[in-house]
């Protein structure tokens, strides 16, 4: 489920049972006075396909900050959630909290806080509950819906622009000591004056150091199909490869930016199952480094130039295709040990093809 953090409505149809009835009791609770004090307007959140802002462990819904006057989101933790995930949403909370101020970044509003409710159980016995939430300023849409939306397509230098902001996202949060560990379109929203943030800590950790929560399987966390080659073969356990893993998830944003096309689809690997059997069939990295040059010759990455169908794109030369294409090829190498992990370089190619297809967009049009 996306946890886009955009435009609320008036009811949310497709959560589970347990969330939507968490969502009736919070809106309820709300008309009758601000939540924590400071929450008012409260209402559900939909993506545009109608799916409800709720994720694994999370409710998220739409409110007003009455102290700074601003839209917010508000992400509860739902009830039955408990363990590691729980622990993830806090932890989500204090590394949302440290990172304040960091531009690029979306900004925690307040503190975490804990709200009581009561839940009606099935039987009709009333559940009392102090649930935890935190609120965060509110996107006017996620990149997914701004680029691919039923309006007028973007041209390329404007994705290439947003994927600038999500790289300087990035770089920040790498150099507050922290990884992201699930990058993907739904994960960077649009702000007003048109800036890109990365949204949605819950599976960020810090890079270096030991750290308490770990998952107890070894699949890469987050969205399988934006995750890096060698996290399925076992390097979900090596925090020395997140960050590589990251700038893998730059070029897989920046690949969809650019060709609506999920990366590992056009590759030719359409689930998860498909990836893991074909590029980490080995289950290790010692298998994994031994057969990458292999995998990486039987399944390359499309030329951006076999997209050049798309409106955005037609314009084009094909210098500027190719300056595009290498990029993302030098982030999504499958050998994570010549990857492009440099930002000063990620950051300068980058926008050298943004030069590039900003001459091409205005020079076509005259």
């Amino acid at each position: 489920m996306r946890s886009c953090f955009c435009e609320p409505i008036s009811r949310v149809s497709n959560l589970s049972a347990e969330a939507q009835q968490l969502s009736d009791i919070i809106c309820e609770q709300a008309s009758q006075g601000p939540l924590g004090g400071r929450y008012v307007n409260v209402k559900p959140i939909t993506r545009p396909d109608g799916d409800g802002a709720a994720g694994h462990f999370s409710l998220v819904l739409a409110g007003s900050d009455l102290r700074t006057r601003k839209d917010v989101a508000i992400k509860f933790l739902t009830p039955s959630t408990q363990g590691y995930r729980a622990d993830c949403f806090r932890r989500e909370a204090k590394i949302s909290e440290l990172l304040g101020g960091r531009r690029h970044i979306t900004q925690m509003v307040g503190e975490l806080d804990q709200l009581s409710i009561t839940l009606t159980t099935s039987l009709g016995t009333p559940f009392p509950l102090a649930i935890s939430f935190f609120a965060l300023e509110r996107g006017k849409e996620s990149v997914d819906t701004f680029l691919f939306g039923r309006r007028r397509p973007k041209p390329l230098f404007r994705r290439l622009e947003v994927v600038r902001d999500v790289v300087m996202g990035v770089n920040r949060l790498h150099s507050a000591g922290y990884c992201h560990r699930d990058l993907k379109p739904d994960n960077v929203l649009l702000f007003s004056g048109g800036i890109a943030k990365l949204a949605d800590l819950g599976t960020a950790r810090r890079i270096s150091g030991e750290e308490r929560l770990e998952a107890d399987y070894s699949l890469p966390v987050g969205h399988l199909l934006y995750a890096a080659p060698e996290m399925f073969a076992g390097a979900g356990f090596l925090p020395s490869l997140y960050v590589g893993a990251d700038w893998f998830g730059v070029g897989a944003i920046l690949f969809e930016a650019v060709t609506n096309q999920n990366l590992w689809v056009a590759i030719g690997l359409r689930s998860p199952h498909e990836i893991k059997r074909t590029i980490a069939a080995a289950g290790s990295m010692t298998g994994y480094l031994a057969s990458v040059g292999r995998s990486a010759s039987q399944y390359p990455i499309p030329s951006v130039s076999d997209y050049a169908a798309s409106p955005w794109l037609n314009p084009i030369t094909d210098g500027t295709l190719d300056a595009v294409t290498r990029l993302i090829r030098s982030l999504c190498d499958f050998d994570f040990r010549r990857r492009l992990v440099a930002f000063p370089r990620v950051l300068h190619r980058l926008d050298a093809a943004i030069l590039l297809a900003r001459r091409d967009h205005f020079t076509g049009r005259i």
